[in-house]
């Protein structure tokens, strides 16, 4: 389905087959970014910890190269690298915010 461009449908079947990091990535590679937050939030809860980590980094990374930074910033602190959102504030002069997240 995925190769076909039915990516929604894809996703649903994932889900339906209880295999969400399957959605997950479906919905990351379709560019569907908040539609696999949306996943990736439901299914990290009870999840191993370390699942959803490089799922929230993804995220971030795009968040923060489109400017939605409160966005990206979240999804930094879930894939456990505050660091890298500091960072993120401190290359565009949001000294206050990049501050906050250091606290």
């Amino acid at each position: 389905l995925v190769s076909q461009r039915q990516v929604d449908a894809a996703i649903n079947h994932y889900i339906e087959a209880g295999a969400s990091t399957k959605a997950i990535d479906a919905a990351m590679t379709a560019r569907q970014w908040h539609k696999a937050e949306q996943l990736l939030d439901q299914a990290s809860i009870g999840a191993e910890p370390h699942f959803a980590l490089p799922f929230y980094e993804k995220l971030a990374s795009h968040y923060a190269s489109s400017r939605q930074y409160d966005q990206a910033e979240r999804a930094f602190i879930k894939s456990n690298r505050p660091q890298r959102a500091v960072q993120m504030y401190v290359e565009t002069a949001q000294y206050e915010k990049a501050h906050k997240v250091a606290k």
